[in-house]
C-alpha cells in the first residue's frame, strides 16, 4: 500500500500504549481484505466493538469512512436516540477505504484485540446495515431475548461451524466473506457459503497468498438440515 496515512506504509497516529501488529502482518491483512482482482464493486466492511476499548469511539467519530451505531435507529453517524454510554461501546458499522487512517488504526491496534469483524459485500452501507441491525437480538429456548455479541471475532468463528444452513443463510445474508483473526494473530480466517455449506479458509498472514474464493486450501464444513 502506498503513500498517504491510510495504507500499512503510512504514518499514522499511534494511540497510547496500544500494542502493533508486525509490518509484513499488517499487509498480510491488507492483501486478505483486499485481493488482487478484487471486483470494483465490492465494498469491505468492518463491525467494531466499542465496548472492546474506549479510545475506539473517538477514532470512528473522527474518521471520515462511512459509518453508524447499529443501535441506533438512525442510518447517520452521531446516534442523536442513544445515551452517550450506548453510544460509545456500541457496535460500529464501518466501510472501510484502505487509504485512510481508520482503517489502519483498526487493523493495526485492533486486529489481535478482538475489536471486531470484517467482510466482504456487493451491497452498499443500507442493506448491509438492516441486515446487521436484525441480528442483534436472539431468543433462548425459554424465549427470552437476547444480545448476540456476533462482532466478536471468537464468538463468531465458534458460532458459525454450529449454524444449520437455514441459520447460515441468515447470518450472511448479503455477506460473501467474513474474515476474522485466527486464535494465532498471525492468520485470518475467512467464511464463506459455497453451495449452501460453510466453507473455512486459513490464511497465513506472513506468508500465505491473500483469500482467494476460489482457494485449494479451503475446509468445507457441513451440517445437516
Amino acid at each position: 500500500m502506498s503513500g498517504g496515512s491510510g495504507g500499512p506504509g503510512g504514518r499514522g497516529k499511534q494511540l497510547g500504549t496500544m500494542a502493533m501488529l508486525s509490518g509484513p502482518t499488517l499487509q498480510g491483512i491488507y492483501r486478505t481484505l483486499w485481493p488482487e482482482g478484487l471486483p470494483g464493486y465490492t465494498k469491505v466492511f468492518a463491525i467494531a466493538d466499542g465496548a472492546q476499548d474506549k479510545r475506539l469511539y473517538g477514532a470512528v467519530d473522527a474518521s471520515r469512512q462511512d459509518r453508524c451505531c447499529l443501535y441506533s435507529v438512525e442510518r447517520r453517524w452521531g446516534g442523536q436516540d442513544l445515551p452517550w454510554q450506548l453510544l460509545m461501546t456500541g457496535p460500529y458499522l464501518v466501510e472501510l477505504d484502505p487509504e485512510e487512517e481508520l482503517t489502519r488504526h483498526l487493523l493495526r491496534h485492533g486486529w489481535d484485540q478482538h475489536w471486531g469483524i470484517f467482510f466482504r459485500s456487493d451491497t452498499g452501507m443500507q442493506n448491509v446495515r438492516r441486515h446487521f441491525r436484525g441480528l442483534l437480538t436472539v431468543r433462548d429456548e425459554k424465549g427470552r431475548k437476547l444480545m448476540f455479541r456476533y462482532y466478536d471475532p471468537r464468538v463468531l468463528r465458534a458460532y458459525l461451524p454450529t449454524c444449520l444452513p437455514g441459520e447460515l443463510r441468515q447470518v450472511f445474508g448479503p455477506v460473501g466473506t467474513y474474515i476474522v483473526p485466527g486464535d494465532d494473530p498471525e492468520t485470518a480466517i475467512a467464511f464463506r457459503l459455497d453451495d449452501g455449506r460453510l466453507s473455512k479458509d486459513l490464511v497465513l498472514l506472513r506468508d500465505g497468498p491473500p483469500v482467494d474464493e476460489s482457494t485449494s486450501r479451503s475446509q468445507v464444513l457441513t451440517t445437516d438440515p
